[in-house]
């Protein structure tokens, strides 16, 4: 069976994502060098150490870069597959989905 990291690098797909320490295995696959990521709140500062040829933002929930997508994790995944289903279908069908699963009423909880 095939280490994640192989398994990630084998993988031909238009979009890649993770989520919270995620951002770590597409780091040690080569996917996120040169290219803005995040991970889980904390994390930052180890995951610029460990690949500084990542561009680690911190304090941003989730990042958009060249169809790669990071996200801090948890409840915050939610956001990523939102932002992921606006750029393979469309914003307004992205707004219904959040809509349908109440994700407003989601994040305001947290504010």
């Amino acid at each position: 069976m095939p280490s994640s990291k192989k398994l990630v690098q084998g993988r031909s797909a238009s979009w890649m994502a993770s989520n919270c320490s995620g951002a770590r295995l597409l780091s040690e696959a080569g996917i996120l060098g040169g290219k803005h990521a995040t991970t889980w709140a904390g994390g930052e500062k180890a995951l610029a150490a460990a690949y500084p040829k990542v561009k680690v933002e911190v304090n941003k929930n989730v990042v958009v870069n060249d169809k790669v997508i990071t996200s801090n994790g948890g409840s915050l995944s939610y956001q990523a597959a939102l932002e992921l289903l606006a750029w393979v279908s469309s914003e307004k069908y992205a707004q219904e989905i959040s809509r349908t699963i109440q994700f407003d009423r989601l994040r305001d909880a947290f504010k």
